[in-house]
């Protein structure tokens, strides 16, 4: 956090770029914020920039199985800022946590209906 502070406004962006947002051992399977990202948020001079960037990264590069699943592990990392004491930083999380859990429905659909079709071709 110290390099950080020393030019604030690039630095925060690019250490959420960087680090785990997740404690679990895993990121396909978050349970919760990172004590590392945790401080981030909290710190950082500009929250928002911060969260933007982690919520960019909720989406994998790569993966195997069902992606909606995957999202759906990041649904409670939002919610969990839902009633933060900050409120640029709860008000983020109450803009954003609807249209991500319309985007995992919207996953979950496309996953859905590629199976069906993929059934059907076998019939």
């Amino acid at each position: 956090m110290a390099w950080a502070v020393k030019k604030p406004e690039t630095r925060y962006e690019l250490l959420a770029r960087a680090m785990r947002f997740s404690h679990a051992g895993d990121e396909d399977h978050a349970k919760g914020w990172s004590s590392a990202a945790k401080r981030l948020i909290e710190v950082a001079p500009e929250p928002v920039r911060v969260l933007d960037t982690f919520l960019l990264r909720f989406s994998p590069n790569s993966w195997s199985g069902s992606l909606a699943d995957i999202l759906a592990t990041r649904m409670p990392l939002i919610e969990a800022l839902k009633q933060h004491s900050k409120a640029e930083i709860a008000d983020w999380a109450n803009a954003h946590a609807p249209a991500f859990a319309a985007s995992v429905d919207r996953q979950r659909d496309h996953e859905a209906a590629d199976h069906r079709k993929r059934d059907q071709a076998f019939e």
